[in-house]
């Protein structure tokens, strides 16, 4: 599918993409949407940016929608496709969340509604929780937010993390404001 001639590049190409050399044109097969989609606004003057930072928000949401169908990917994968540190990768998800929330919806709130259906919890003490994304911690908190009664944050359990506990009001919130 994808011919890439020069061992160096397929070397750089796996270690970004975290896959053997034999899978590299796959891998490459699943970023080909958002590369395509990218090239077509451009060459149809659709896409104005303005900034680096409009490109890559721009680039991210494509791969939202079409590298990532299930749940967003981790500030790590981010960090290691856009070649940026822990903390802008973060910083570049929070913002395109926040951007193109509407856009996105579909592909963000599932993997928050798959968190609350995970937590291990009777409704008597808080919920513990898993959460592999600290981005989606804070969309839910952002959503806690929105409450007209004070609510606890979403918060680490101790040293971990992955590890979170969401308290009994803030779980039923959280819980009603997905029907």
């Amino acid at each position: 599918m994808f011919a890439i001639r020069s061992r160096p590049t397929v070397q750089v190409g796996c270690d970004a993409l975290r896959c053997k050399a034999a899978d590299i044109g796959k891998e490459l097969a699943r970023f080909a949407p958002a590369a395509v989609g990218e090239f077509i606004d451009m060459a149809t003057g659709a896409a104005t940016l303005a900034s680096a930072t409009d490109i890559r928000e721009r680039r991210l949401v494509r791969l939202m929608l079409t590298a990532y169908p299930s749940a967003p990917p981790s500030a790590d994968e981010v960090a290691r496709l856009f070649n940026l540190t822990s903390s802008a990768a973060r910083s570049l998800m929070r913002a395109t969340a926040a951007k193109h929330r509407l856009q996105l919806r579909d592909r963000i709130e599932p993997a928050l509604k798959a968190i609350l259906a995970s937590c291990k919890g009777d409704g008597k003490g808080p919920y513990a929780a898993v959460i592999n994304n600290p981005i989606l911690v804070e969309l839910l908190n952002a959503r806690l937010e929105t409450s007209t009664d004070p609510k606890t944050p979403v918060r680490r359990t101790g040293d971990s993390l992955t590890q979170y506990t969401i308290d009994v009001g803030s779980y039923n919130f959280l819980k009603d404001s997905f029907k």
